[in-house]
């Protein structure tokens, strides 16, 4: 044939051909919208709408293309109006001649730019049974489905149940199905690619932002709803390849599984990268070595009352973890564990164990077994034996309420009990064997004070710890201790647990103050003292060579302490203190968190009152203090009650107490009182009186000091007084003093302090009155005494005879001048 003839012939053809897709474009293009719109209508229950169809015949050849171009398909909610799904374009694609015999055949359906957002509600209503079950759908002639090719590009899928709090979500990048659909069995090869997959559980990521790939063939029984993973079949995460196998079958009740999942080529890396990202974060500056082997299997129905029962076996090489920064080297790590959701398929039933462990930690091994049963509270038991450096250990678990710790700890000790959650460890708590603490540091996140140097050895019998020779410093003060301890790992984890002790504490020195402001991060003024409610029941023996709270110092102090509910029983404390000696028994009891009553009788031996008023900073008043008063005293306090609250504050007007006191070579200096006293005499002794002994017996009631009639033989004159002084400083004074003494004064040489003798001979009694308040009192003639009259001549002629004999030329009051100062 000439070239002429070959060119005409294929100039012909495509004239035709393109004549022949002409004609076909117009007949598909004049049908698309309605045969689509009714082939729609037959497959969905809901609403759905698009923009338009386009019909693509060149740029899909050899296939037709019906290009439904932005459909938006509303959930199954009803009276809902929301999207379950937007396609920004579902292809349904046909045999070109198909046009010619208008009769579509479906054999690829490719879905570009999909957004489909599945859900569930917390009544088990899900948004997305969209589509008509074959049996209700109308014989279609115009448009059929022979669906051999299902391709999904660029969509977005995602899920989440409200009743088990479950979240799933990812972008499909590519995924290809192919296969006969519609036979009733028919092989489906699959690849399918998956963009920053996460899955989310009651607020756990248990994988977040991770790139998944499945490729392999499944076999489909469309009767029987059956789907059969054939050998070959590959899943990798993380980099890692998992083989899968197995069975599935859609039932009325639910999905019926029967399939496993393997790995032999784990890391640690990717172990780590599994858990839930709460978890993981901890390790992301570790490197990790090691094989990592399981298998998972999942065999049962999957449904909304259903779960199916979950069995994983697992195995770990000679694995490491090691953090250059916090010199963290965990290696020779081995561990062989299972896992299986139990009876119940549920989480209260699920059993996880640890059948073996054991590694080195920075060059000190360890090994042991652990498992719990019912992951919701679960019923928990461990074992490890070995020697532990605490500083790595730290940086391993990251304990949020342990700032800093370093130190070793051996042990060999097995622990069980129940949890209210697998964070909040413990409802019930008990141990067997025992720990040693080898010179540790602790310093805890919530407070400033830190604990060092704890040594001792803590052996545990089920409730019971028994400590031996335990001992810490924590600032100035140091600590040891041997005894017993019920319940105290059980408060650890559950602080409604109640603590019993009984024990015996040595402290060389314990300094409070110290202790106190260290206590909180915060620093603050105002001390505030808590109570060691934790303690259901203590019996200690104490004995301390030196306690300091603020200027209170004492030595030698021996005694016991006794809790019993909300109250603290100080019995038989004996201590050296303000150079002397004191007796105590004290009762402290809680009237609620902020409110405390103290009750205490004690026993003062040759105190020197100077020390007194200084270390108990003058009992909270400025009217007497260390620079007024000085002498030995011997008192006994009965029943001092004292009302105080957690910052220290005492309410003096419920202050209550009888109180014995005897003063021997007492002083009383520039003590305001009795300077004005004898400033209204005109005696400047008075500034300074020395007394020999002085004893009475006052009671505090009702915020009143009570003073009965007592006698003061003085160096500037023998005087007699009672009264009242209230806890703010009214004083309301009735004064007796020696007439004779007030005129001529006592002559030096008839001091022989501290024994100082008076006149026996009698003479001029004087009585006084000193009211108002004890900084500025007033002073009169008492009524009770002899009249205001008798004084003043007193005192005019006191004056007169100094004049005389001394040249005095202070010219004496008259008789209408006041004496009242």
């Amino acid at each position: 044939m000439s070239r002429k003839k070959i060119i005409l012939l294929l100039s012909s053809i495509a004239v035709a051909f393109c004549l022949l897709i002409s004609i076909a474009f117009y007949i598909a293009e004049k049908n698309a919208e309605s045969l689509t719109a009714s082939y729609l209508d037959d497959i969905f229950y809901t609403e759905y709408k698009f923009e338009k169809v386009n019909i693509r015949l060149l740029s899909t050849f050899p296939f037709g293309t019906i290009d439904i171009k932005d459909l938006v398909i509303t959930e199954s909610v009803q009276g809902s109006n929301k999207a379950v799904a937007t396609i920004k374009h579902l292809k349904l694609q046909f045999n070109l001649f198909d046009i010619f015999l208008k009769t579509y055949i479906i054999h690829r359906i490719v879905i570009d730019g999909a957004d489909v957002k599945l859900k569930v509600d917390s009544n088990g209503v899900s948004n997305f049974s969209v589509l008509k079950k074959k049996h209700e759908r109308k014989e279609q002639t115009n448009i059929k489905l022979d669906l051999r090719k299902l391709i999904l590009r660029n969509s977005n899928l995602s899920f989440y149940d409200a009743n088990k709090k479950l979240t799933a979500k990812t972008n499909i990048d590519k995924a290809t199905l192919s296969g006969l659909f519609s036979k009733d069995n028919f092989d489906v090869s699959t690849e399918l690619f998956l963009k920053k997959m996460t899955v989310e559980a009651r607020g756990i990521n248990y994988i977040k932002n991770s790139d998944l790939t499945l490729k392999g063939d499944i076999g489909v029984d469309a009767v029987k709803g059956l789907i059969n993973f054939k050998k070959g079949n590959t899943l990798n995460l993380l980099k890692v390849t998992f083989k899968v196998g197995g069975k599935l079958q859609y039932t009325e009740v639910g999905v019926g599984t029967n399939i496993y999942i393997t790995s032999k080529e784990a890391d640690i890396k990717t172990l780590v990268a599994l858990l839930p990202s709460s978890y993981a974060k901890d390790f992301e500056n570790y490197n990790s070595s090691g094989k990592i082997s399981f298998i998972t299997k999942v065999d049962g129905v999957f449904g909304r009352n259903n779960t199916p029962h979950i069995s994983a076996e697992f195995l770990v090489d000679n694995g490491s973890l090691n953090n250059e920064e916090n010199k963290v080297d965990l290696t020779h790590l081995n561990i062989r564990g299972k896992f299986n959701n139990g009876a119940g398929n549920s989480l209260e039933t699920s059993e996880i164990s640890l059948e073996k462990f054991e590694g080195t930690l920075n060059k000190k091994s360890f090994y042991g077994d652990m498992g719990l049963i019912n992951i919701n509270q679960p019923d928990y038991h461990a074992h490890i034996n070995g020697e532990l450096d605490l500083k790595y250990l730290q940086s391993l678990i990251r304990n949020k309420e342990i700032e800093k710790i370093s130190g070793n700890i051996i042990a060999d000790i097995t622990v069980k009990g129940k949890a209210k959650s697998i964070k909040k460890i413990s409802i019930g708590f008990s141990a067997v064997g025992y720990l040693q603490l080898k010179n540790v540091f602790l310093q805890p996140a919530k407070y400033r004070l830190n604990y060092r140097g704890v040594n001792g050895k803590l052996i545990f019998n089920k409730d019971m710890i028994n400590a031996e020779n335990l001992s810490a410093k924590i600032g100035e003060s140091d600590f040891l201790m041997s005894g017993s301890f019920r319940n105290l790992s059980e408060y650890f984890f559950d602080n409604t647990k109640k603590v019993e002790i009984n024990a015996t504490l040595f402290s060389n020195k314990v300094n409070l103050t110290q202790l106190g402001e260290r206590a909180y991060r915060k620093r603050d003024s105002t001390y505030h003292v808590g109570f060691p409610s934790f303690i259901g029941k203590a019996d200690i023996n104490v004995k301390t060579k030196q306690f300091i709270f603020n200027r209170f110092h004492t030595s030698d102090i021996v005694g016991k302490v006794i809790i019993k509910g909300n109250h603290i029983y100080l019995s038989n404390f004996e201590m050296n203190t303000m150079k002397g000696r004191m007796l105590a028994e004290a009762h402290v009891e809680k009237v609620n968190d902020h409110l405390f009553n103290t009750t205490t009788s004690s026993t003062l031996k040759k105190i020197d009152i100077q020390d007194l008023f200084y270390q108990m900073g003058s009992f909270g008043q400025t009217f007497i203090t260390e620079k007024n008063i000085a002498g030995i005293v011997d008192a006994n306090v009965e029943n001092l009650f004292i009302p105080w609250s957690d910052n220290l504050h005492v309410d003096l007007t419920k202050v209550s107490a009888k109180i014995d006191l005897a003063i021997d070579n007492g002083e009383l200096i520039n003590f305001k009182p009795v300077a004005k006293l004898g400033k209204y005499l005109n005696l400047e002794k008075f500034e300074h009186l020395y007394f020999s002994h002085l004893q009475n017996s006052f009671t505090i009631k009702d915020n009143v000091i009570n003073i009965p009639e007592m006698e003061l033989k003085s160096n500037v004159m023998n005087m007699s007084a009672y009264g009242t002084h209230t806890l703010n400083n009214i004083i309301d004074y009735h004064i007796k003093l020696n007439a004779s003494q007030v005129l001529l004064g006592k002559k030096d040489d008839d001091i022989n302090f501290p024994n100082v003798t008076t006149d026996e001979s009698g003479g001029l009694i004087v009585y006084l009155r000193m009211y108002g308040h004890a900084n500025k009192p007033f002073i009169d003639a008492d009524a009770k005494g002899l009249g205001n009259r008798i004084l003043k001549e007193l005192k005019f002629h006191y004056k007169t005879l100094r004049s005389f004999l001394f040249g005095d030329k202070t010219e004496p009051k008259k008789e209408n001048e006041t004496i009242v100062k």
